[in-house]
């Protein structure tokens, strides 16, 4: 899932 690796790649992202 691209949502698991923008995860893991920015934690930012998810608070974003």
């Amino acid at each position: 899932n691209v949502n698991k690796i923008r995860k893991v790649k920015c934690p930012v992202l998810v608070i974003h």
